[in-house]
């Protein structure tokens, strides 16, 4: 990673055109939507790829109505796709180690004799930096009113070295973009230590059981592939564990090679729905809306954006979960005088703070599938490698009155949380634009409850 990240940092040198540079580079597109470029997988398995899916936007952006204007922007921002973590490394060796000790393998999966395993282990892809460098310039180019040399972003980080460079390489971005060096951005980085209070990490509700959801669920879809694939391989003896890794591989290595993997052909199309669904159960049931404890760990980081927002430290003040309060009642760790905000973190925890701000609406996922259509609750579309959750604070009419919009991934959001009724009547019937203090009021009733939760977390 390394690597990627000082190739990043020096197109800054070249403006503008470094953007283009860098995809020529990397040779990686998703589709006419994205910014990151074409990609190296289909359409049909990148709109199934569930959380280890390449960043792809999901909406075209709308601009906020003529009679507003944003005034602060805050953007919640997952790392860039990366190589398989530790134990998922471990679980695509193993399987590929079954394939290649069968007794026999069909034609169609010759080229297992000669396969070598090259994936690296946790770190940045190529594309995983691209990905953020992109992200960078989008902020300053739809925001050139809140940001320029003068009025930078405010940007932290949590610990974990790809969330870190994910922060630099958005920073590489922005700076080529409004032509800055790149030293003047250098983001926060807040310790992931078990601890230390991190509103950017998932790792303070040790009490959250994990559910068995999708565990049923990969009983009920993986075993129809596992006995295809293992007819394909005798006597390799594959599991539905070896068949879910195997469909990770796909998507790892055709990102990380820039070319679809020899490992995808061995998948029908609607595998990829079910294996989709899989991830779904499990970010839904685990971290998400549907378990009790799930929006415990996004209250902190919604308790600063209200701070934020509002200007108004009560919000961090009165948080008993995972505010860190040393750095949030400090002036050079947490200020509140920026126009542009911007935090780098994990995909569980960013699912955890969408549950604790009540997004998107979500209806509860049937545990045996199948995945309803179109889906409420979708992974691969909400949080991609990359994801971006932006919040528009914007202020709207003669009177400038106070809105905010959720935009994510490019899709603004429906906020049906919102209090019903707005001060400013143009905005009665659009249900992606709330009142400020109605949104405010909506959510106070649960960060009241932050000390309960967090206590029920750590029992």
């Amino acid at each position: 990673m390394e690597i990627t990240f000082i190739l990043l940092s020096s197109l800054v040198l070249s403006s503008v055109e470094a953007v283009q540079l860098g995809q020529q580079q990397i040779h990686l597109s998703l589709s006419p939507a994205d910014d990151s470029g074409p990609s190296s997988l289909p359409d049909w398995i990148v709109r199934h790829a569930g959380p280890i899916a390449p960043f792809h936007q999901i909406g075209s952006y709308e601009p906020p109505p003529t009679s507003c204007k944003v005034v602060q922007v805050n953007q919640l921002q997952r790392h860039g796709s990366r190589y398989p973590t530790a134990k998922v490394n471990k679980r695509i060796q193993r399987a590929i180690r079954k394939l290649q000790q069968a007794s026999h393998l069909h034609e169609s999966i010759s080229f297992l004799t000669k396969y070598q395993y090259r994936l690296g282990e946790d770190s940045l892809l190529p594309l995983g930096a691209s990905e953020s460098f992109n992200a960078g310039v989008q902020l300053a180019s739809r925001y050139p009113h809140l940001v320029d040399p003068q009025h930078l972003p405010f940007i932290r980080a949590s610990s974990s070295q790809r969330v870190v460079h994910s922060a630099h390489n958005f920073s590489s971005g922005f700076a080529a973009h409004i032509g800055i060096p790149l030293h003047s951005i250098k983001p926060i980085v807040i310790s992931e230590d078990h601890h230390s209070n991190n509103t950017l990490d998932n790792n303070s509700c040790p009490n959250r059981k994990s559910n068995r959801k999708k565990k049923q669920w990969l009983k009920t879809f993986g075993a129809k592939i596992t006995d295809r694939l293992n007819s394909l391989a005798v006597n390799a003896g594959l599991d539905n564990k070896d068949t879910l890794a195997l469909m990770q591989l796909c998507i790892f290595e055709s990102l990380a090679e820039a070319k679809l993997s020899n490992f995808c052909q061995l998948f029908d199309h609607a595998d990829w729905s079910d294996y989709s669904y899989y991830y779904d159960l499990d970010k839904y049931y685990n971290h998400g809306q549907g378990n009790p404890l799930g929006q415990a760990e996004g209250l902190g980081y919604v308790a600063e954006l209200f701070t934020r927002l509002t200007g108004d430290t009560k919000w961090v003040e009165q948080d008993q979960s995972k505010v860190n309060q040393t750095l949030d009642r400090s002036w050079v760790t947490f200020p509140l005088d920026r126009s542009s905000y911007v935090d780098f973190s994990h995909d569980n925890q960013m699912i955890s703070i969408l549950a604790a701000l009540g997004l998107p609406a979500t209806q509860t996922l049937p545990e045996t599938g199948p995945p309803s259509s179109p889906k409420s609750w979708d992974v691969s579309k909400w949080m991609p490698f990359g994801s971006r959750l932006t919040v528009e604070k914007m202020a709207c009419g003669p009177r400038q009155n106070e809105f905010v919009r959720f935009i994510l991934n490019d899709m603004v959001l429906n906020i049906t949380s919102c209090k019903s009724g707005h001060d400013y009547r143009a905005f009665n019937e659009d249900p992606t634009i709330c009142q400020l203090s109605h949104f405010l009021e909506s959510r106070t009733g649960l960060l009241e409850q932050s000390k309960n939760l967090h206590e029920q977390c750590s029992i």
